[in-house]
Parts: structure tokens; C-alpha cells; sequence
């Protein structure tokens, strides 16, 4: 059995280095090809840093991978001058959550809750479905975080 996990293991590492190294073409190629991904428009819009958000925070523990996926999270709101939901909800779950920064966790969330979906017509149907995602959020927010106990201030993510 215990061979069978590392088997596993082995797979899902080469499977995230795989779609890693795949979005990392896409991203090169889209930012030669300045009229969008052959007529589609996604990668123009950020979709491809939207998915480096998760796959930085979701890849190996290293040093400097919130700064990644921070940096992916910028490039993804200026690609879509603000108008997509999702990066803001990648962020919240992939980076403030795991850091514990609930202040953040709800201000993302918050951010993308304002975003108005007909503003990009071509992503309306993802950005109501991120603004679902995010009201989710928000409403176990307190299930998510708990209040410390030290100072009353520092927030932890709850134990299962």
C-alpha cells in the first residue's frame, strides 16, 4: 500500500509540474500573440495567471510561492482591467486562507463581490459562478477562522 501512495504522490507531482510547464508556454505564447489566444480572448483577459494564482499556491512549499501567486494575481487583474471575479477569489482561497489572513480573505472577497458581471459579457456566466463561490465564503468565513486566543487579534485557521 505504502508504495501504491508514493506511486501516487509521484504522479500528482509530475502531473502539477506538467500543467505548469503547459500554462508557462500558453503565458509566453499569449504575450506574443497581443490580439488574444487565437480569437478567444482568454488569455488577453488573464485567464492563464488566474490558474498560476492556484498552481503556485497549490505546488511544492517554497519560499516566495505567495509572492508568485500574488504577482500572477496583479498581472490577472490588469489582463482583464479588473472585470473577472475569479482572481480574487483564487487569491483569497489559495493564499489568505493558508496564511490565515482573514482581514484579506474578506476584503478579496468583498472586491470581488462589487465586480459587476455584465461588465465583460464574455465572462459573465464564471464571474456569477465565482460570485457564488465568494458569497459561500463568506458566509463560513467563521467556520474557516477562528478568533486566537492570545490578544484577541491573530486569527487561526480551524482544525478539522
Amino acid at each position: 500500500m505504502t508504495t501504491m501512495m508514493g506511486s501516487l504522490a509521484r504522479k500528482g507531482a509530475i502531473a502539477i509540474c506538467a500543467i505548469a510547464a503547459l500554462t508557462a508556454m500558453s503565458e509566453s505564447a499569449s504575450a506574443r500573440w497581443h490580439g488574444g489566444c487565437w480569437g478567444c480572448g482568454a488569455f488577453a483577459a488573464g485567464a492563464i495567471h488566474e490558474l498560476l494564482i492556484r498552481l503556485e499556491a497549490a505546488g511544492p512549499a517554497s519560499e516566495g510561492a505567495a509572492d508568485k501567486a500574488r504577482q500572477h494575481f496583479n498581472r490577472a487583474v490588469a489582463l482583464s482591467k479588473g472585470r473577472r471575479v475569479g482572481p480574487y477569489v483564487s487569491l483569497a482561497e489559495a493564499v489568505a486562507l493558508p496564511e490565515e489572513d482573514r482581514a484579506e480573505f474578506i476584503r478579496l472577497l468583498e472586491q470581488a463581490l462589487s465586480i459587476d458581471p455584465a461588465a465583460a459579457p464574455g465572462d459573465r456566466v464564471a464571474n456569477l459562478v465565482a460570485q457564488q463561490r465568494a458569497r459561500d465564503l463568506l458566509d463560513h468565513v467563521d467556520d474557516l477562522f477562528v478568533i486566537g486566543s492570545s490578544g484577541g487579534a491573530a486569527s487561526r485557521r480551524r482544525q478539522p
